[in-house]
């Protein structure tokens, strides 16, 4: 951010006794308030009264002083001084609530595409405060935001508005022009900012932004021109965006009714692209962190995804994107696929869970369930890592839901407590050895191995926790239960019986 702009946008509210010192163009990348204790950070625009003004002994990048005397004099380091009559939690709201308009807008600019077009323009009302709209040729409305909605709610322009604007033959003959160039309109003692759209060569539309107050004409049209490079890459890059692996929204819409549990859908608008309900498929649930600005870049998250993932349908459902994977279309692509995801995820500091894969017929919301359920999994037992399959950890799935509606410690073996409670008593190691014993597959040899005692030592402890809970470890069903109980105390944190 400049201080220009700092500027610019105090005096649109209100705040007009400010006076800049701007040598160099002055950036800064963050602001703060001033902390006499503190580490002074570089690239940082400091918020600070006059008195803690006084005292600053050091140089830094930018000063904001909101009860700098008016007739004070302006000092070398650069910054805004300021004769406000605000409190001082009121302007310092103020600047936050700016600066986080403007870091909003700066995002939205830099991943633009695939964005809606009025999204855009409506994430720069804020920030340029003027009308704006995408035209065309024959005057219809491309995107507009909510102020120039408020002037016209049609889809364009009629025959009235054309005779009271009176320019269209003077529209026209810009449209060879490149460069952002003012139209003055007569009629309203007006003057337009406009920049045109081209696609494929030829003009597509134009941008306008009505300049309300020639006061603020300058540091405007250095926004709206930034704008306009985004806008003009969005119109670019939307040609091939919509080639053979673009989603129609009755596909999308088919797709999303089938993840609701709804099987009453046409299958003509699944054949139109290659897709069948007697395909296999597979679901991914792909989660942002918590900080992600998820409404300015839904658009971008989902072209990304789409152009990664061409024979996928990408869904935003809440909080999180789901990608439906017809694998009969990218079979003996898994190492791909894998490698590709896990770079995506890495890029955007985001988590994805998988499902298995499964017929068409089948119910596409159960298995999106299970995708989240991988995720959840996932991340409370693998925190570190990013990618999870649901089959990776469909036994812990079910460990924790065969305990329903008893608890770990009611489910379990009550063998495995007369153990606990005889090692308390006794000082013993019998729970452990239980424990070993079951993962070598009851090999006595190789448990006395791995518990460093001898073989005559293990049989004893053996035929010891055979006579305290009559348990029969040649029963295959009794190995199994104890096996199971073991792992559930353990994945429930209870590995000790209270």
């Amino acid at each position: 951010m400049h201080l220009s702009y700092l500027q610019y946008q105090l005096c649109f509210h209100g705040i007009r006794k400010v006076r800049m010192r701007n040598a160099g163009n002055c950036r800064f990348t963050s602001w703060r308030m001033y902390d006499p204790q503190a580490r002074l950070e570089p690239e940082t625009l400091y918020l600070m009264t006059a008195r803690q003004f006084q005292s600053l002994n050091q140089p830094v990048t930018a000063v904001c002083i909101p009860d700098y005397p008016a007739d004070g004099d302006l000092p070398p380091q650069n910054g805004l001084y300021i004769n406000s009559c605000l409190s001082s939690p009121a302007f310092y709201n103020l600047i936050q609530e700016l600066y986080s308009e403007y870091e909003r807008w700066n995002f939205a600019l830099s991943f633009a595409e695939g964005m809606e077009l009025s999204r855009l323009l409506e994430l720069s009302t804020p920030i340029l405060h003027m009308p704006l709209t995408i035209i065309d040729s024959q005057f219809h409305f491309v995107a507009k935001n909510s102020l120039y909605s408020q002037k016209f709610s049609g889809d364009g322009l009629e025959l009235a508005d054309l005779e009271e604007i009176i320019w269209t033959e003077d529209f026209k003959k810009c449209m060879d022009q490149k460069d952002v160039f003012h139209f003055y309109l007569q009629n309203e003692q007006k003057t337009l900012l406009c920049y045109n759209l081209f696609r494929d060569g030829q003009f597509f539309a134009r941008i306008l932004g009505s300049i309300e107050e020639e006061s603020y004409r300058d540091p405007q049209e250095i926004l709206f021109s930034r704008m306009a490079v985004a806008l003009k890459t969005m119109i670019e890059s939307e040609p091939s965006s919509r080639g053979l692996h673009m989603k129609s929204r009755e596909f999308q819409a088919t797709v999303r009714c089938l993840l609701e549990g709804n099987r009453d859908v046409d299958p003509q608008v699944l054949l139109q692209h290659q897709w069948s309900l007697e395909d296999t498929y597979a679901l991914s649930v792909i989660r942002c962190y918590d900080r992600f600005p998820l409404e300015e870049a839904e658009k971008y998250f989902s072209s990304s995804l789409q152009s990664l993932f061409p024979h996928s349908c990408v869904l935003r459902l809440d909080q999180d994107f789901v990608c439906v994977w017809n694998l009969a279309l990218i079979s003996g692509e898994d190492y791909v696929f894998q490698e590709k995801m896990a770079v995506f995820l890495r890029e955007h500091v985001a988590k994805a869970g998988d499902s298995n894969s499964f017929c068409g017929r089948e119910d596409f919301s159960l298995y999106l369930n299970q995708t989240r359920e991988a995720l959840r999994l996932g991340d409370k037992y693998a925190p570190h890592f990013w990618h999870y399959r649901f089959e990776d950890y469909a036994y812990i799935y079910l460990l924790e839901h065969c305990a329903a509606p008893f608890g770990p410690l009611q489910v379990c073996s009550p063998a495995l407590r007369i153990l606990q409670n005889y090692d308390t008593e006794k000082d013993g190691d019998l729970y452990r050895t239980l424990q070993v014993h079951l993962r070598t597959g009851c090999n006595v040899t190789q448990s006395a191995e791995l518990l460093n005692i001898h073989r005559t030592s293990m049989m004893k402890r053996l035929n010891r926790i055979k006579k305290l809970t009559g348990i029969r470890l040649e029963n295959a069903d009794t190995r199994l239960y104890l096996m199971l109980s073991y792992k559930i105390l353990e994945l429930s944190g209870s590995g000790i019986f209270t």
